[in-house]
């Protein structure tokens, strides 16, 4: 009985703990994201003419509709270890979640493929805004279609506390899809388009991005390529500046493939392990699930300090915010987009 109290006490203890690092992550996130969907809304008229800040303030947005509509739910039920908001609420948070996570993970592949067509491409159509309208809504169509399941698939169900005692508890859990094979080609389906296919195209714009900026010549010698930009843009920038852009690029790209490897890893093997044993064996409250769901919001959090670290737009914009002036707001990672 003593042995059965201190499991429940430790449980106890290990579920204030998560729920206070999510309520960390809570603040942060909520903070930094509005500060990026701030700065998108007041110089809207560059922001719906840039492709890559249209994404970049999308994405903000994704990342805002997980923090106030999922993240609050979770962190009362890691608290309280009971989900007391009822069956529908249940299934609207994990959708609503399931579809903005989605379309965060669209929206950072969307940006690889924008600065691959900018750099690497430079003579091909550049992305037009009407362009960017479409993938944008792409970005959360797909998802919206893609987690339709999750609906059916989540529900309050009654479990055990604590292992070893009699006390049972509430929980928003996914009992998957009616039959066992149709469970299987969802959990599929949703690795594939959320984590394998927009990795293998990161990977590829952003090796491209590297080899191009690893074949430039040495600086004062600019390449073939580098000319060709400054010879058809409509607006003329040193070839120095077009380099230094570059390695923006690159560097944006490869930070938001990096966070997203480190951080979208477990939700991979959550997907792996629920293909190969079934939707139950990555229950709510086993370790792969809590793993997944913190490195989800991590990503979240991250995304604004990306921004603020790697594109001099919002980090000059970010510094006039607060009263300084950062020396780079002359150049942007989105120099060499077309905006019409």
């Amino acid at each position: 009985m003593v042995r059965n109290s201190d499991a429940a006490n430790s449980m106890t203890v290990m579920s204030q703990a998560k729920g206070a690092c999510m309520t960390v992550f809570f603040f942060t996130t909520l903070i930094g994201n509005s500060i990026v969907a701030y700065i998108g809304i007041k110089h809207w008229s560059h922001t719906r003419q840039h492709i890559t800040h249209f994404l970049v303030f999308n994405l903000a947005i994704a990342d805002l509709v997980v923090t106030l509509f999922a993240m609050p739910f979770e962190i009362v039920e890691e608290f309280l270890e009971l989900w007391l908001f009822g069956n529908a609420m249940c299934k609207i948070v994990e959708y609503i979640q399931a579809v903005a996570l989605g379309a965060s993970v669209f929206i950072i592949t969307s940006i690889a493929v924008d600065r691959y067509i900018c750099i690497v491409t430079p003579l091909m159509k550049r992305l037009k805004v009407r362009h960017g309208k479409l993938i944008v809504s792409f970005c959360w169509s797909f998802p919206l279609l893609l987690s339709i399941p999750y609906i059916f698939m989540y529900d309050v169900e009654v479990e055990i506390h604590h292992e070893g005692s009699n006390a049972t508890t509430l929980i928003c859990e996914s009992h998957g899809l009616p039959y066992v094979w149709m469970t299987k080609i969802y959990w599929f389906l949703e690795m594939y388009f959320t984590f394998l296919l927009p990795l293998v195209v990161m990977i590829f714009c952003y090796s491209k991005l590297l080899r191009k900026i690893m074949s430039l010549k040495k600086v004062g010698e600019p390449s073939h390529h580098a000319s060709t930009i400054h010879q058809i843009s409509p607006n003329p920038v040193p070839i120095n500046n077009l380099r230094r852009i570059k390695n923006k690029s690159v560097k944006l790209t490869l930070a938001f493939m990096t966070v997203f490897v480190i951080c979208w890893t477990p939700k991979f093997v959550l997907e792996v392990v629920r293909l190969a044993f079934g939707t139950r064996a990555a229950s709510r409250r086993s370790t792969i699930y809590e793993i997944a769901l913190f490195m989800s919001y991590v990503n979240e959090t991250m995304n604004p300090v990306i921004y603020a670290m790697f594109d001099p737009f919002f980090r000059d914009k970010l510094a006039r915010l607060l009263g300084k002036k950062d020396n780079m707001s002359g150049f942007t990672t989105d120099t060499l987009s077309m905006p019409n």
